[in-house]
C-alpha cells in the first residue's frame, strides 16, 4: 500500500516556497484585495508525493521533515523499517516540468533499528544532508548523499560529538558548500542543559 504526502508548494515573486499540511483551505486571509488574491492563487501548485517504495505502516512519518532545492524535493521518513524498526529513510523527488516522481530512497548505510535516519533533512542542488539523532545513545550523526552520473550515493558519515544525549542533527541547513548543525543538548560547558 502506498503512503500519500500532501505537500502544498506556493511558488511566488520571491521563489518562497513554503510547505503546509494537508488542512490549507486556501482561505483569503482579510485585508488581501481581490486582485492580489487572484493573483496569488494562480500560481499555488496543489501536488501529491507519493513515495513508492515505502512500507506499509503508518507509523513512517513520512513529510517529517522536508526541503527544497530548484526542481527538486527531499522528504523524510524516519519511521520506515526497511533497515529495521525505524531505521528511517529519505526520499528525492524531481519535477520534470509536468510532474513529480521519486528519483530516489536515501538510506544509511549503517542503518539499524531505532536509528530515526531523516529526523532533519535538508537540500542544496545535487548534494543531500539528512541526520538520525538516535543512533548511538542519542549522540547522533549526518550522512551527505551527493548525486553523480545519476545515483545517489553516501559520501560521508559525520559523527563528530561524543556526548550521550547531544543530538547532533537535531536540525540542519545546507547551502553551497556549508552545512549548519544544531546540536541541542551540548553546551560550551560540556554539559546537557
Amino acid at each position: 500500500m502506498l503512503k500519500h504526502f500532501q505537500l502544498y508548494l506556493f511558488l511566488l515573486m520571491s521563489f518562497t516556497v513554503i510547505a503546509q499540511n494537508n488542512l490549507f483551505d486556501k482561505q483569503r486571509p482579510n485585508g488581501i484585495s481581490d486582485q492580489k488574491w487572484a493573483a496569488l492563487m494562480s500560481v499555488i501548485q496543489d501536488t501529491k508525493l507519493i513515495a513508492e517504495s515505502i512500507n506499509d505502516n503508518s507509523g513512517n512519518f513520512l513529510g517529517s521533515s522536508v526541503s527544497i532545492s530548484g526542481n527538486r524535493a527531499l522528504v523524510s521518513a524516519p519511521g520506515d523499517d526497511e533497515n529495521g524498526n525505524n531505521s528511517g529513510a529519505a526520499y528525492i523527488f524531481d519535477f520534470d516540468g509536468t510532474n513529480w516522481y521519486q528519483s530516489a530512497k536515501l538510506m544509511a548505510s549503517n542503518g539499524s533499528t531505532n536509528d530515526f535516519f531523516g529526523h532533519a533533512v535538508s537540500l542544496f542542488g545535487d548534494r543531500a544532508a539528512v541526520s538520525s539523532t538516535a543512533i548511538s545513545l542519542q549522540r547522533g550523526a549526518v550522512y551527505i548523499f551527493d548525486l553523480d552520473a545519476g545515483a545517489w550515493s553516501e559520501t560521508i558519515k559525520l559523527n563528530i560529538v561524543v556526548d550521550q544525549n547531544a543530538f547532533f542533527g537535531q536540525s540542519i541547513s545546507l547551502a553551497t558548500n556549508s552545512l549548519l548543525i544544531g546540536t541541542p543538548g551540548k553546551n560550551n560547558q560540556g554539559t546537557d542543559e
